[in-house]
């Protein structure tokens, strides 16, 4: 199922949700007629070099890198699961090379599964975890549709150093956690359309030190609604360990108590941008994933961009974006923050402040332009996810 409608939340988008009073017009104004600041090369134009495979299932705009999407299984079959048998469920998706057509129905159970396989799920079909799951080294699945449920927060599902895994379309719901990059290697995996409510993360990467400053590649959340560290914030929503081209646009991550988005551990390339950040912050953290000091300079992340998002802040968070040492040594990429919002507790200035609780330029190449901080009000309504 391809789902093109999402929600576009920027400032001067159609329907936009801030309306900016006229000192912020007067300071963007002002900004514009400045000196603009040092920019590393950034935006390819949307279908230009940048762009990504023509048969994506979700455009994600112009972006400052390449990225892959996951690639397609290799099906050859067709299999008609019987409703309700997590049995003849199982045999189908550990069939390689099946296209699997899932009814309506609950799958109470266990499941493994093959190489080059597509599911098919209807909406009213859930399959029921009743353990942990762990997957390894299978590649090449596309789910679409369904919903995955997590026995009242109860069980994770993990993967290890598997490729190709895209879910368009589908409900994940009452997870202990979700952990798409274990082990020493993962690359082309999205979440499109994707609606997670998880005890802990909704997307967790592992930093464990390999020798390489990233060991997985290639991630992609686009329309996607992402709720972690529920009820007390436990842990960060989506958190990207070692992780070379990360992208997340057009979507909503809400967090009780800890971060949206937390990257560190060398990740780099990170594109972040229009999407609705609720009680969470941004975080980009150096930190040493070793307990050494052996491998400091891998762990130093690279360009970060955090473009054109909105933050609901409630609870007194300190920084709508922390960026953290702030030593100039611990980055060896540009991080570009411009053109947020941020709805804030702790502001009371009804015409919002510019670069309040933002962070700022550290190294020569960095940018941080045109964030304004507003008092707080309720965020609006999401309308992307999955659409069951």
């Amino acid at each position: 199922m391809n789902r093109s409608t999402f929600r576009l939340h920027g400032l001067f988008a159609p329907g936009a949700i801030a309306r900016p009073s006229l000192a912020f017009f007067l300071i963007f104004f002002a900004a514009a007629g400045q000196a603009a600041s040092p920019q590393p090369p950034f935006l390819c134009p949307s279908g230009g070099a940048c762009s990504s495979d023509s048969d994506a299932p979700y455009d994600l705009g112009a972006l400052p890198f390449s990225i892959s999407w996951p690639a397609p299984p290799n099906t050859d079959r067709d299999i008609t699961v019987v409703a309700g048998s997590i049995s003849s469920l199982q045999n189908a998706v550990a069939t390689s090379g099946a296209r699997v057509t899932v009814p309506a129905g609950r799958y109470v159970g266990a499941l493994s599964f093959a190489d080059d396989v597509e599911i098919l799920m209807d909406d009213n079909a859930t399959w029921v975890m009743t353990s942990d799951q762990n997957i390894a080294n299978v590649d090449r699945v596309r789910w679409i549709g369904g919903v995955i449920d997590g026995s009242n927060f109860s069980h994770q599902l993990a993967w290890f150093d598997c490729d190709d895994w895209m879910f368009n379309n589908v409900r994940m719901q009452d997870m202990e956690s979700v952990h798409p990059f274990n082990g020493d290697s993962g690359s082309r995996w999205a979440y499109v359309n994707v609606t997670i409510r998880a005890q802990k993360y909704a997307w967790f990467s592992l930093g464990a030190y390999n020798g390489t400053p990233t060991k997985y590649s290639d991630a992609i959340i686009a329309n996607s609604d992402l709720h972690g560290g529920i009820p007390s914030g436990a842990e960060a929503t989506v958190r990207w360990q070692r992780v070379a081209r990360g992208v997340v646009v057009d979507s909503m991550l809400a967090n009780d108590g800890k971060h949206d988005l937390r990257t560190h551990y060398g990740s780099r390339e990170i594109y972040v941008r229009n999407n609705l950040l609720v009680e969470g912050t941004l975080a980009a953290m150096y930190t040493n994933g070793s307990g050494d000091s052996t491998d400091l300079v891998d762990d130093r992340l690279g360009a970060h961009w955090y473009l054109d998002n909105e933050f609901y802040l409630s609870s007194g968070n300190p920084q709508n974006i922390q960026r953290g040492p702030w030593s100039s040594s611990d980055f060896i990429g540009a991080v570009v923050v411009r053109d947020n919002r941020s709805f804030n507790i702790n502001q009371d200035n009804p015409d919002g402040e510019e670069g309040r609780r933002f962070p700022g330029e550290v190294n020569p190449e960095d940018v941080s332009t045109n964030n304004i901080e507003f008092p707080y009000r309720s965020p609006p309504a999401f309308n992307g996810g999955a659409d069951h």
